[in-house]
């Protein structure tokens, strides 16, 4: 492994000896950088985005990105919960940023994505690879808040089987800067209808107990002067059915999810010329409770309550020197973390760490180049020194081409559940380290990236037998066991076509080998991990004339095997949804109108096995925004 990443730093380094030759050659020509510019474009690889109307659809971000097609998503039903996972990698190497912070539950290391509103979400991008070094190894998705539309805006959802959504956002000018308010609410009863692939019968069946309902606030203000300042609070609140799979009786089960976010950041200006020093804090509350009316408990009905909490404070210094050609900028930083999990208010299951990080960042750029550079060390108790790195380099050839290369070290250390869970914690585990490299070319609107990652010491949970006698019992314990080699090619293309009839088009997608190579002679070696299809795919097409428009977006997911010596298997899914909508201009508003068709040939679509997703079903909607 340490031999591929050599391999891809001599790639660095030749592109950086062409980015040198090419300067002399070049050295008559003044350029002047733009500051803003350059950090906002200057980013390692290409965004994979959301179709247009994606958003206006959805109630959470798992919504989103399933309408997106071409990514990873581990989803538990329409209403279940729902993570992502990049390149072949597990939920818990990809990071999720909103506004560049991250957002995760101390106890799982993962977010779930169906818990995560759109109200206030400006823009969702997905980026593959360590990146600038706060994504995963698996990638990162980055979320920014902000109105689509200025002024005020008001919309409402309508769908078949009782779907409703609603929302009003609010936009402005105040206290010298932009703010915002949103707020968003819906509900699903969730009784969709489905044909059950696996029964003997040929009997169409209603899903039950997956109801859900939520609602969710966000204020937002940033300001642009001297001092640069961004602030952020949300809120959200959900109640879902737990139905579980198709194949169990129908339960009562049900549970209530509260997430509370107060983040923000300050910037100052230039400090003597080459000085900004900026500050980013946050606090994330997560309160769940789990209720099951139809089983008993020690206490009458069954349930647990889970209460968790991240500080997150960090510190950077920047410093920059800049000539005509070039401009150089040096970071170093220091981020402090505090976790903490509480399980039923019980002192055996509270749990509490500070983590601490400190880095250093290097970006040289020039006007056709750029090149990143990040070190860092990890510390949290009880779990030995991590490191990580990485060097991103790309270069701008003639004819709109780019070349991009890309290598990195990181470390994921085990969370509180791997850790400390009853039954079956384990308090010894060692962080899981992977080393990572990428190669990507870009050229006219078609950007390619192969990568390659190879984590070591993941952790994976094994049934063991505890106990004695006759009490004697199966409990799964964590264990640094396992090796996975990932490899594989990102695509993205996209184009667009003015005339009479406006067209724009996109298409991505990922092809990944993510293997298992932990035991030479087990039955899981060498075969792709569970649920890890081989072939992601989605594009859209969008016509426009007169106002009108129409949307197709397509999704492809191969073969995803159940079990881990890849004899059984989920089959490929394929699906389409047709949008048609229409822009009025009224009297100092806007409005528009929506009718969109979901899995328009009606196929048969499975988020996980036995977890069936709805068919064919219609939606539409309204939104009238105030032209200011």
């Amino acid at each position: 492994m340490v031999s591929r990443f050599l391999w891809s730093v001599v790639v660095l380094v030749v592109v950086l000896v062409h980015d040198a030759r090419g300067q002399q050659v070049d050295s008559v020509r003044t350029v002047v950088l733009d500051e803003v510019t350059v950090e906002a474009e200057r980013q390692s690889g290409p965004a994979f985005r959301p179709p247009p109307g994606s958003m206006d659809a959805a109630r959470d971000l798992a919504g989103v990105l399933s309408g997106m097609g071409g990514v990873d998503l581990r989803q538990y039903g329409a209403t279940g919960s729902a993570h992502l996972s990049l390149r072949g990698l597990s939920a818990g190497h990809t990071t999720v940023l909103l506004e560049g912070i991250p957002l995760t539950h101390p106890q799982t290391g993962q977010v779930d994505l169906s818990l995560i509103p759109v109200a206030g979400l400006r823009s969702i991008a997905l980026r593959g690879g360590l990146g600038d070094g706060h994504g995963g190894l698996g990638g990162g998705l980055h979320l920014d808040v902000g109105p689509r539309d200025a002024g005020v805006t008001t919309h409402a959802v309508a769908g078949e089987w009782g779907e409703r959504q609603y929302g009003v956002e609010v936009s402005g000018e105040g206290l010298g800067g932009r703010g915002m308010l949103a707020w968003q609410g819906g509900s699903t009863p969730g009784a969709f209808p489905y044909q059950d692939p696996y029964a003997l019968d040929n009997v169409a069946r209603t899903r039950h107990g997956a109801g859900r309902s939520s609602q969710s606030l966000m204020a937002h203000h940033a300001y642009d002067g001297r001092v640069r300042t961004n602030l952020l609070a949300w809120w959200s609140a959900s109640q879902r059915g737990l139905a579980g799979p198709v194949n169990s009786p129908p339960g009562e089960a049900w549970q209530s999810t509260t997430l509370g976010r107060a983040q923000g950041s300050i910037e100052t200006g230039r400090l003597s010329g080459k000085l900004r020093i900026r500050v980013d804090g946050a606090w994330t509350g997560h309160d769940l409770a789990w209720r099951d009316p139809s089983s008993d408990g020690p206490s009458g009905t069954a349930g647990s309550d889970l209460r968790a909490s991240t500080r997150f404070l960090q510190t950077h210094v920047r410093w920059m020197r800049e000539s005509a050609r070039v401009r150089w900028v040096v970071t170093p930083s220091l981020r402090v973390d505090h976790d903490r999990a509480r399980v039923d208010a019980t002192r055996t299951t509270d749990h509490a760490e500070w983590r601490t990080e400190s880095g250093l960042a290097l970006a040289r750029t020039t006007e056709r180049s750029r090149l990143e550079a990040f070190v860092g060390m990890r510390s949290a108790p009880g779990v030995p020194l991590g490191m990580r790195g990485g060097l991103n380099v790309s270069r701008d050839l003639r004819g709109q081409v780019r070349i991009r290369a890309a290598g990195g070290h990181h470390v994921r250390h085990p969370t509180f559940t791997d850790r400390y869970w009853l039954p079956g914690g384990n308090p010894d585990l060692r962080p899981e380290l992977g080393w990572t490299t990428e190669l990507g070319l870009d050229v006219r609107g078609v950007s390619v990236t192969a990568f390659r990652t190879d984590l070591r010491d993941r952790i994976v949970w094994r049934p063991k037998l505890a106990g004695a006698g006759t009490s004697v019992v199966r409990v799964y314990t964590p264990e640094n066991v396992g090796l996975v080699v990932s490899r594989g090619l990102e695509f993205r293309l996209s184009g667009a076509s003015d005339g009479r009839l406006d067209l724009s088009w996109t298409l991505h997608g990922t092809m990944v080998s993510a293997v298992d190579r932990s035991r030479p002679g087990a039955p899981a070696y060498n075969h792709q991990l569970r649920y890890t299809p081989s072939r992601m795919a989605g594009g859209a097409v969008r016509a426009a004339l007169h106002g009108w428009h129409v949307d197709i977006v397509a999704r492809h997911t191969g073969r995803r095997y159940m079990t881990a010596d890849a004899s059984r298997w989920l089959e490929p899914q394929t699906s389409f949804d047709v949008r048609l909508g229409h822009s009025v201009r009224l009297p100092g508003a806007r409005l528009d109108a929506w009718l969109r068709v979901n899995n328009a040939l009606d196929a048969y679509l499975e988020g996980m096995r036995l977890y069936p997703l709805p068919p064919r079903h219609v939606q539409g909607g309204i939104r009238l925004s105030t032209v200011p």
